[in-house]
């Protein structure tokens, strides 16, 4: 086997070669990135809108069943909960267990991809729903949502893995609709329960699109160079 430093480096050969899936890869960096740059001094000037408002209150109003609540919008999509850091830590172990050491390991980057993704509440201290609505908390650091960015990048990087390995056609289609309609139900959940506006929770989705396509540009790259290593 060759040193690992060889092995770094065929990866970055890979990974920065301009391939079409490369070049894919590094348009949906900027977009995102450009997306969430623009959004941040949007609401950092602008504040809360008033059809956030308005949207928020319609979503409010729907009867969100309760276990509905506690599967897409409770502490479990937070790793910085211990509910939420026992479901990530375990599904690290379970990948190393099944010897998917590259998988587990590009899972265990979710969580300082996590922190990392949060940047944009170091930058504007925007209020939550106000005590006007509801059942809802006052409190700030509202944009982004980091429950929506990880249901986009913890689970959606675990149902990437999955869908690569199932065979059927109809079980692949089956995993993605269940996985979206997941990161949909946590983004309305976050709103229906009081802890975001509606920019908070597409600010969310728009990081973790961004670093969903990192952890596979840097899977699809890490796993070509030890392949050549073999």
């Amino acid at each position: 086997m060759r040193p690992l430093t060889e092995v770094v480096r065929e990866a970055a050969r890979i990974g920065l070669t301009p391939t079409r899936r490369n070049v894919a890869h590094w348009l949906s960096w900027a977009i995102t990135l450009a997306s969430i740059l623009v959004l941040t001094v949007l609401v950092a000037r602008s504040g809360i809108f008033g059809w956030e408002e308005d949207l928020a209150r319609e979503l409010q109003s729907v009867d969100y069943p309760r276990w509905a609540f506690k599967i897409t919008s409770s502490s479990l999509e937070s790793p910085t909960s211990w509910q939420g850091a026992l479901v990530w830590a375990g599904a690290v172990a379970l990948l190393a267990l099944w010897r998917m050491r590259l998988d587990a390991a590009l899972a265990a980057l979710t969580l300082p991809f996590h922190i990392l993704g949060n940047f944009p509440k170091a930058i504007v201290d925007r209020a939550r729903p106000s005590e006007v609505f509801d059942g809802i908390m006052s409190a700030d650091k509202s944009f982004a949502s980091g429950h929506a960015e990880f249901a986009i990048t913890f689970f959606g990087f675990l149902a990437y893995v999955a869908f690569i390995r199932l065979k059927s056609p109809a079980l692949r289609i089956c995993l993605v609709v269940a996985w979206l309609s997941f990161v949909a139900l946590v983004g309305f959940g976050r709103i229906n329960n009081g802890n975001h506006w509606p920019l908070d929770v597409l600010g969310g989705y728009v990081v973790g699109i961004g670093l969903l396509s990192g952890l596979i540009w840097l899977r699809t790259s890490l796993r070509g160079a030890l392949s050549d290593a073999e």
